[in-house]
């Protein structure tokens, strides 16, 4: 018993804890509720923007969206990884890191179908928690706001 609570305390600990919320939707109009067949990303060059690309490719081939013109994600990126240290040493808030993500979706024909806020943070976890995972969840949330506009 005591090695399950020991586990289950450590796993809370090690892991980071981090959110991803989406703000300011504005749902796809009636006359984009078509279903598309693929779909890619584009994000303006900041740090970290390749990674977010990345990730939200990634994404997307493992909800089995293939990757093409149908739809394009746009994203523009506030990013803070934060101080691992003080998360780590301090917590409590000390050492946030966070990322402020506008996501634009657009058909082919360049026409805006919906657009949404993505905020993800970071406020501790083992070793201070990694940055990396505030962008993992956050492309996990940009997703799945996108899967329900693919045809399956």
């Amino acid at each position: 018993m005591k090695k399950i609570i020991f586990l289950t305390i450590l796993t809370v600990f090690i892991s980071a804890c981090g959110q991803a919320h989406i703000f300011d939707e504005q749902a796809a109009s009636v006359e984009h509720q078509k279903r598309y067949q693929s779909a890619n990303v584009e994000c303006d060059k900041v740090e970290y923007s390749d990674y977010l690309e990345e990730r939200i490719r990634e994404r997307l081939q493992k909800r089995q969206i293939p990757l093409g013109n149908d739809l394009l994600i746009r994203c523009k990126m506030d990013y803070e990884k934060g101080n691992q240290a003080l998360r780590y040493f301090v917590g409590f808030g000390a050492g946030k890191g966070y990322t402020d993500i506008d996501v634009e979706i657009y058909n082919s024909q360049g026409e805006k179908i919906t657009q949404f806020n993505v905020k993800a943070e970071l406020v501790m976890g083992g070793f201070g928690g990694k940055s990396s995972e505030m962008l993992n969840n956050a492309a996990r949330t940009i997703v799945q706001k996108v899967e329900p506009l693919i045809a399956k």
